[in-house]
């Protein structure tokens, strides 16, 4: 390919380069809510809103090995 413009002598397009760019400057947090457990149900309903939603599926592991979808 040729390359003209730019006030360039000599522009050397024989190479290619790849970059990659990575944007974790925004964290994300995570904050609970209020838990409502419905007597007799053994589940518990947890709230929770991210800082930053997303499209996609999010999920939590506990630390007692339960999930927050």
């Amino acid at each position: 390919k040729d390359a003209a413009g730019g006030n360039y002598e000599a522009l050397d397009t024989s190479s290619t380069t790849t970059t990659t760019v990575v944007d974790n400057s925004d964290a994300t947090t995570l904050t609970l809510g209020d838990i409502t457990v419905a007597e007799g149900s053994g589940t518990a309903t947890i709230g929770a809103t991210l800082s930053q939603p997303t499209d996609r599926e999010f999920t939590v592991t506990l630390s007692n090995g339960a999930t927050i979808t």
